[in-house]
């Protein structure tokens, strides 16, 4: 499991920032240093910077507090902090897994979206207890070698020159110990002496709505990521999830459609 998953892990911002846009303002009062001080524009909002979906308004004139350099004003108890933490992060792992939906791969590490070793990633609902969830990987791989078709497994199929083998990896997952900050996983044997391995990843962000998963960090200090929504979530992630992924996630790359050929596959 280990190895294809190490190949998966290395393998936006949605519209729904539009309707951020529609939250009220945030209103700021108390002390700060003089120096951290700015001058209220005219159009009654303060110059300092803010996270996305968030306007400090003040009268104009008026000298208001101001986030230090690279700090960012947040709606979380009007408090400065990094661009990247501008969306508080969430731990709900299992819950997302434990609905009886498809769940899609629809953010990676680009480099492995440009080599295309596999395609159509679906996370596939089994079952689930309260303390562990089964589900299936279900995915093609495209094929390197022609003198895998003489091997016992699952025969591929062409698809516009490019072979394609489909693959069923049966994954279980849990959380240790209450810490639901990490994700551990292990495979089912597919077939006889297959080798079983188990693996814990990050949990990076975790909703009714996506979650995603990541080993790491890589050389830039940023991590390797998955991210996997329901199928209405496929086109436009929800923002908090894209959010997050883009600022933590090395060299992140989405998936925005499903390949017909995927959906047809899979029928």
């Amino acid at each position: 499991m280990k190895k294809d998953m190490t190949k998966v892990m290395g393998c936006n911002v949605s519209l729904l920032v539009v309707l951020l846009c529609w939250l009220p303002p945030v209103h700021m009062y108390g002390d700060c240093p003089r120096n951290l001080k700015v001058r209220c524009r005219e159009n009654g909002l303060s110059p300092e910077d803010t996270c996305p979906g968030v306007s400090v308004s003040c009268e104009k004139g008026q000298e208001v507090c101001a986030c230090p350099h690279m700090r960012y004003r947040s709606s979380k108890g009007f408090q400065c902090v990094n661009y990247q933490d501008c969306v508080e992060k969430k731990f709900d792992t299992l819950v997302l897994l434990k609905e009886q939906v498809d769940l899609y791969l629809v953010g990676t590490n680009n480099e492995v979206l440009d080599k295309k070793p596999y395609r159509c990633m679906t996370s596939k609902y089994v079952s689930s207890s309260s303390t562990q969830v089964n589900r299936d990987l279900v995915f093609q791989q495209r094929v390197k070698n022609p003198l895998e078709e003489r091997s016992d497994k699952p025969q591929a199929y062409s698809v516009d020159g490019t072979k394609w083998r489909p693959r069923v990896i049966k994954l279980v997952f849990w959380v240790q110990d209450g810490n639901n900050r990490i994700i551990h996983m292990i495979n089912e044997r597919s077939y006889e002496n297959e080798k079983v391995e188990s693996e814990a990843f990050h949990v990076l962000h975790a909703t009714e709505k996506c979650i995603i998963i990541a080993a790491g960090p890589a050389d830039t200090g940023k991590f390797l990521c998955t991210m996997w929504v329901k199928k209405d979530d496929v086109e436009f992630p929800p923002f908090d999830c894209e959010f997050i992924f883009k600022q933590h996630c090395d060299n992140p790359g989405f998936v925005r459609e499903i390949d017909p050929a995927c959906e047809s596959s899979s029928a």
